[in-house]
Order: structure tokens, then sequence, then C-alpha cells
């Protein structure tokens, strides 16, 4: 009976037990927006990069395989050295967007509240010390 009024009780109250989710201000949040704006930049420009990287070495094993039929390029060393200055253009491509990635991370570091501690310079430490001294 006592358990039958207390299943009771709680299911006629129904509280609800909920964590409070504490408000990010406009600092962590802006530094934040940034950080997250930078790993994406980051990570574009690691795919263009290694992407290029990729079309410029199929590119090399093209221009090194093929054979000159013609009076000066095979149609697969053209291809060749076209793949390969397709990726060092995509290579080149992506350093703007690591430039952008490093700019949105050191403006997310200097937004981004801060607390650290440092030991004081000025403060030197003295440890005790005891031995024994063995010559030979």
């Amino acid at each position: 009976m006592k358990t039958f009024i207390l299943c009771l009780l709680l299911f006629l109250c129904n509280t609800n037990f909920q964590a409070q989710e504490g408000k990010q201000d406009s600092l962590s949040q802006a530094s934040n927006t940034y950080l997250t704006k930078s790993i994406r930049k980051k990570k574009m420009a690691n795919i263009i990069a290694l992407s290029g990287a990729g079309l410029a070495t199929v590119g090399t094993f093209l221009l090194v395989s093929g054979h000159p039929s013609g009076l000066f390029f095979s149609e697969s060393q053209i291809i060749g050295i076209n793949m390969i200055t397709g990726g060092a253009l995509a290579a080149i491509a992506s350093i703007p967007f690591y430039i952008i990635s490093y700019i949105n991370k050191r403006k997310s570091l200097k937004i981004s509240p801060s607390i650290s501690f440092q030991k004081p310079i000025l403060v030197q430490e003295n440890f005790a010390q005891a031995g024994v001294l063995i010559q030979f």
C-alpha cells in the first residue's frame, strides 16, 4: 500500500529535473564562431592542396610513361603536363584558404577570455639536499 501511494505521488507530481544551461556571452560566442571558421577553412585548404598534389602526381606518371610518337610529345605526355599544371594551380589556390584560416584563428585567440597561471620569474625556489660523498 505504501509503495502504491508513493508511486501515485510520483506520477501526480511529475517533476522534471533539468540542468541549467549557461548562456554564452557574446565574446565567447564570437570566439567560437571564428574558431569554427578557422577549422572549416583549414579543412578546405587541406582538401584543395591534397587534390592538387594528387593531380600533379598522376600527371607526373603520365608524363614519364608516355613515349613521343609525333614531333614533340605524345598525347599522354600532353595530358600529363596539363595535369601537373592544374595540380600546381590547385596547390597555389589553397594558400589563401590557409591564410584566412590563420587570421580567423588569431582573431579567435584575441577575443577569447583566457585565464592562465604563471610562475613568477623573480621567485627562486631552494631545495634542501642531502647526500653522501663517496670518493675512491
